[in-house]
């Protein structure tokens, strides 16, 4: 790393680096000295002083009519360091609180369209780790669930050894006997399934899909997924 770049680290500008670093080869120099040396015109130099007095980096003397300026020694240099690392230590634990407070956000997608809906039936096979359980209330029939299910759907479940449980409305559970135990079904009476709305909660996900107007909706939060969950268990133990 150059001396310039390391200057512009701390907290310079490049022709505040550029004018400190003209002052410590000349020892002392006058405007156009130091105009002469870092080639930056007059009222940028200027500009550059400013700061750097301020900075205490830079010292400036009357020499007749005229000022000449000095470079301060580098160890000046470091109290600005220091001062810097303090700005940053005393800000580092906001920046972490702030990073955990978006961290535990929900993460809300959309999507639309068949590709959305076989790209959810394909997410929970591919998130779930082997031996895990989901579970989906079934909206629709055998047919329309077919069309949506990408080919690696069911290797991936079966090589993965994942459980579902399945509730579903009363009229599906006569024509998919092949969820087998796994399903259980909601009477007639009480069919929540008239919309073609269904989810699916695994992992730390909640995807609600919406069978006639082709859209998903997932929530990605783990809070709101284990809520999900114990809501599903229950009206499934229930049933």
């Amino acid at each position: 790393m150059d001396q310039e770049t390391l200057l512009k680290r701390i907290g310079l500008d490049e022709h505040q680096a550029s004018v400190y670093l003209a002052l410590l080869s000349l020892g002392q120099g006058s405007p156009s000295d130091i105009e002469r040396k870092t080639k930056l015109h007059r009222p940028l130099v200027y500009q550059a002083l400013a700061p750097l007095i301020e900075k205490q980096l830079v010292k400036v003397a009357p020499n007749g009519k005229r000022k000449v300026y000095f470079a301060e020694s580098p160890d000046k240099l470091t109290a600005l360091f220091r001062e810097l690392e303090n700005t940053f230590f005393n800000n580092i634990e906001d920046l972490h609180k702030k990073h955990e407070t978006a961290k535990n956000k929900p993460v809300v997608t959309f999507a639309e369209g068949n590709d959305a809906i076989k790209n959810s039936y394909m997410d929970v096979v591919t998130t779930l780790n082997k031996d895990d359980t989901y579970y989906r209330y079934f909206a629709g029939n055998e047919s329309d669930r077919e069309k949506y299910l990408p080919k690696e759907y069911r290797l991936i479940r079966q090589k993965k050894g994942l459980e579902r449980l399945i509730i579903c409305s009363d009229k599906s559970r006569k024509k998919v006997p092949s969820f087998g135990a796994a399903i259980k079904s909601i009477p007639k009476e009480y069919d929540i399934f008239d919309y073609g709305i269904g989810q699916v909660i695994y992992s730390d996900k909640v995807a609600i899909i919406d069978y006639k107007a082709k859209t998903v909706t997932t929530i990605e939060d783990s809070a709101f997924a284990a809520f999900q969950t114990k809501l599903f268990k229950l009206l499934y133990s229930k049933l």
